[in-house]
């Protein structure tokens, strides 16, 4: 992976901030709305359990406009009709919001976000009991910091030429079961423009190869680098690896970053740094 800071280049040789990331869900049910009921949102979606089988999570909707959905991490939300035929749902401690149009026939659902692959939604046959859903226990919001260590040189390094940290992971890391970024260099700055970067169980973007492609891949577990910069957020300060993918956005700053796939596991590795 390389990326490219105003004169410099970095090159990520292999592929101790720890962040946790929520997973972000692609998708809401609908159902069938009965015989001789008008079609609407909130038809389709009141008193229904669904399951989301590929984050094997289950979510209820309650008629008075909340859900809780059963995972690792239990969470409650709440969702509105926004028309006749059109949902926002938005977990409680989040800066999420999801927006859903229901088909004419209440049977489908397809989210307003032309970047988010469709995902299969399964109805279970389940009783609800109440008309809330259930209160969880109050959780910082994601991303969570557990650990930060920090060092700062004496004094600037007039010319740079490489960087290198090592770290050791001392047990295999379970992609499917949370979101776990490990990053050796937590936040460093070149010429004043800040970066970070290390590796992810999770990782994912759009693809270098089809860079016009409209669907986010998950590449699973991968190596990132990420630079911040107001207004800089074109791809032409970036450059990945042919099976490597991008993304630049602002809901974390202004940033733009590079990833790849690097299917990691416990063993000892080095994050290095270079100028080109």
């Amino acid at each position: 992976m390389r990326f490219v800071v105003r004169s410099l280049v970095f090159s990520l040789s292999l592929s101790a901030t720890v962040l946790l990331h929520s997973a972000e869900n692609n998708a809401v049910p609908a159902t069938v709305a009965a015989a001789g009921e008008t079609t609407t949102a909130k038809h389709a979606l009141a008193n229904t359990v669904w399951e989301y089988a590929k984050a094997k999570s289950i979510y209820t909707f309650y008629p008075d406009g909340t859900f809780y959905e059963e995972f690792e991490k239990p969470q409650r939300g709440t969702w509105t009709v926004v028309d006749g035929d059109t949902i926002k749902v938005v977990p409680d401690g989040t800066s999420f919001v999801f927006t859903f149009t229901v088909s004419p026939d209440g049977a489908t659902v397809t989210r307003k976000n032309d970047h988010i692959d469709p995902a299969v939604w399964n109805r279970l046959d389940r009783k609800i009991n109440g008309t809330t859903a259930p209160k969880v226990e109050k959780l910082p919001n994601l991303p969570w910091h557990m650990v930060n260590l920090w060092w700062n040189f004496e004094k600037e390094t007039a010319d740079f030429q490489s960087f290198s940290i090592d770290f050791s992971i001392n047990q295999t890391v379970d992609s499917s079961k949370l979101n776990l970024y490990i990053a050796p260099i937590g936040y460093g700055k070149f010429n004043e423009v800040g970066f970070y970067g290390g590796i992810q169980t999770n990782s994912g973007g759009w693809p270098a190869a089809k860079i016009d492609e409209k669907w986010r891949h998950d590449i699973g577990k991968g190596a990132i680098f990420s630079r911040w910069g107001k207004g800089a957020m074109s791809l032409d300060n970036a450059r990945a690896a042919i099976d490597g993918v991008y993304e630049s956005a602002g809901y974390e700053g202004d940033f733009v970053s590079v990833r790849r796939p690097f299917p990691w596991t416990a063993g000892k590795y080095t994050y290095s740094l270079f100028r080109q």
